[in-house]
């Protein structure tokens, strides 16, 4: 945590409530970094998930199927041995 952010803690503790916020000051400055960036990740991870790339409809797979993974398929490096054709 950054230093003036615990130094503001401190006195807004103990200015509210002495020296039990005094000594509480600091945990809960704690708690509350952690529930922002738990709640930040989890809106990041949503606003990922309504992108319209995400909401695009599968496209086939090598199999005709849909491919449950939308991600491209890597290229193949030069000189890299062929790959077995499934039966």
């Amino acid at each position: 945590m950054h230093p003036i952010l615990v130094f503001l803690a401190v006195i807004a503790g103990s200015e509210l409530a002495g020296i039990v916020g005094l000594i509480f000051a600091i945990p809960a400055l704690a708690m509350m970094r952690v529930v922002y960036d738990f709640l930040g990740a989890r809106l990041r991870t949503r606003d990922r998930r309504r992108s319209p790339a995400a909401a695009a409809p599968p496209t086939p797979g090598r199999s005709g199927t849909a491919d449950p993974d939308p991600r491209p398929e890597l290229p193949i490096p030069p000189g890299a041995p062929p790959a077995p054709v499934p039966r």
